[in-house]
């Protein structure tokens, strides 16, 4: 996401990461699909590639930049600034 490049996570993960938004900002797959099938079929829509690279810039900016995320760390009192 930092690079701008799309990314192809599997589903599971996204219970974990609720920033995780299918077309939006990642490709999310489940259990009955073939990761390398999502892939192709991913890298053969142009338009989507775009918005996955956008979006998912746009994530990382937002959510997990280490400014952003040592501020959540520090304010959720997990250390001491």
């Amino acid at each position: 996401m930092a690079y701008g490049c799309p990314v192809i996570v599997h589903e599971a993960n996204a219970k974990g990461i609720p920033e995780l938004t299918h077309k939006q900002n990642c490709i999310l797959y489940g259990e009955n699909e073939n990761v390398i099938e999502v892939a192709v079929r991913t890298a053969r829509n142009k338009g989507l590639l775009s918005q996955l690279a956008s979006g998912g810039l746009a994530t990382f900016e937002t959510f997990f930049k280490a400014e952003v995320s040592m501020e959540r760390v520090i304010k959720s009192g997990v250390i001491d600034a």
